[in-house]
């Protein structure tokens, strides 16, 4: 199983998931649509379903675009639909804690095993320990020092968006023996330092665990199993 990611951050979310037989799985719909089409080298017909977290356009934005070309679409803050199984990837969608509805991502595929999604969130309420997850893609938004807490805007910046020592409290309580990649999505170069974000995240790890930044054009193999 690949992870490509096009982007993350205010700016636009895509992550694409595509499996060994070319099935893709497409997380967050938050760019130009012709970048997620050049992402996936035009095969809309290998789309088994896009999800999208929420509706603000930094998720959202070619979302009608793919619905138009017939893609399953699983925005479960718009018609409900918490879970379904596409391809053979089973996915399952809970609440989050942002400003708007707003719906994390529990993914299982045999390739790569399970993992979970969560961003545009202050925390996660969902608990994955006995999941033993084997990859988490998680948002690391911002840290203290590097906010100013009497800006005006400081409540719109920070509210519903992950600081890195909720990122890592969630990270310690759930990791396991079995997690092989950490991914620090949806962040900002000027509220969070990435190289302290890596090494704190990485200090509530196994050593082997792979921590990486979210950048664009990050491609990484997630397997089940890693020998």
């Amino acid at each position: 199983m690949k992870l490509h990611t096009i982007d993350s951050g205010s700016q636009g979310n895509c992550h694409i998931l595509t499996a060994d037989n070319g099935d893709i799985f497409i997380i967050e719909l938050g760019v130009q649509e012709k970048l997620i089409k050049q992402a996936i080298d035009f095969q809309i017909s290998k789309v088994v379903a896009a999800y999208v977290s929420h509706v603000h356009k930094d998720h959202s934005k070619a979302l009608p675009r793919f619905y138009e070309m017939g893609v399953r679409i699983l925005n479960p803050y718009q018609n409900g639909v918490l879970k379904g199984e596409y391809g053979r990837y089973k996915a399952i969608c809970f609440p989050l804690i942002h400003d708007v509805d707003c719906y994390g991502l529990y993914l299982e595929h045999p390739e790569m095993g399970n993992m979970v999604y969560i961003s545009d969130s202050s925390y996660c309420p969902v608990d994955f320990s006995k999941q033993k997850l084997n990859h988490i893609l998680i948002e690391a938004n911002w840290q203290d020092g590097m906010v100013d807490y009497d800006s005006p805007n400081f409540k719109h910046k920070v509210t519903g968006h992950m600081s890195l020592q909720t990122c890592k409290d969630f990270v310690k309580h759930n990791a396991s023996n079995e997690l092989h990649n950490v991914v620090l999505i949806h962040w900002s170069e000027s509220t969070i330092d990435l190289d302290h974000a890596v090494e704190e995240i990485k200090s509530v790890c196994d050593v082997d665990v792979n921590v990486v930044i979210a950048e664009p054009g990050l491609e990484i193999e997630l397997k089940k199993d890693v020998l």
